[in-house]
């Protein structure tokens, strides 16, 4: 039940790549055993099943160990013992979307084209794929695993363009200090740690001219309101709303008195 205050040192990069199928096309009627849509299905499946390779280490290590100071006994043990236990651990993670994010550039199909008939099988079919960028990886190594994953005669891999992981900003900071005793003092006594942004923001522009630049969010966040972003019904509630503008403010009343 405690609450905890993820002060984000870093966030992730995006690429987004177009998977592309192509076939000679024709009428419905005389389907071939192989078109450009079910070439383009598998390779989708193939990148489904091949998630990029992640890991709890650097950041991600530091945010769960500290999590896990206020988790039960047997869990953790797990996380005192990362040498025994690490695989159990990061396939547990893996199987939670917001923890996996944690772990891993992570894979998301966003859109399909194909033909624009009904009766016409079309002659390019394409899934648009977007990858948030661990700070392990880079726009580079990620085309270059979705290439050896899915390529083939049929299926070529375009790049839309994308941006790498921000640098990682430290965490041992006065202005880091700040943020977390403001939250404290709003909250009570709380987790706090630092954390990985898994969207994106504009501080990574302030990252090209500061010495550290952090992403922090004081509303107090459930797993269902995650899953509500850019979905249906998004939303907040009045209390939340209050509390968290109580913590920018207090952020701000400590930040400006140094």
């Amino acid at each position: 039940n405690t609450l905890v205050a993820a002060i984000n040192v870093a966030e992730k990069g995006s690429i987004t790549l177009d998977i592309v199928a192509t076939a000679a096309g024709g009428h419905s009627s005389v389907p071939p055993s192989n078109s450009a849509i079910t070439d383009l299905a598998r390779a989708i499946t193939r990148l489904h099943e091949n998630p990029i390779p992640g890991g709890l280490e650097g950041l991600s290590a530091k945010m769960f160990d500290v999590i896990s100071r206020y988790m039960p006994l047997s869990t953790k043990a797990l996380f005192a013992n990362p040498w025994l236990f690490s695989q159990l651990i990061e396939k547990q993670l893996s199987a939670w979307p917001t923890t996996n994010a944690m772990l891993r550039t992570t894979t998301a199909p966003t859109m399909l084209s194909g033909s624009i008939k009904t009766n016409v099988l079309p002659i390019e079919a394409v899934a648009t794929v977007n990858f948030r960028i661990h700070p392990r990886d880079n726009t580079e190594s990620i085309v270059a695993f979705v290439t050896n994953t899915v390529a083939s005669d049929t299926i070529t891999v375009r790049n839309r363009g994308g941006r790498n992981a921000s640098a990682v900003s430290a965490w041992d900071t006065p202005a880091f200090e700040q943020i977390a005793q403001s939250m404290r003092e709003v909250y009570g006594d709380i987790a706090v740690t630092p954390g990985l942004m898994v969207a994106g923001s504009d501080s990574k522009h302030y990252g090209k001219v500061a010495d550290n630049a952090y992403r922090f969010n004081p509303f107090v966040l459930a797993a269902e309101d995650v899953n509500g972003f850019h979905g249906t019904n998004e939303k907040i509630s009045i209390a939340t709303f209050v509390q968290g503008t109580k913590g920018y403010i207090q952020i701000i009343r400590n930040g400006s008195s140094h």
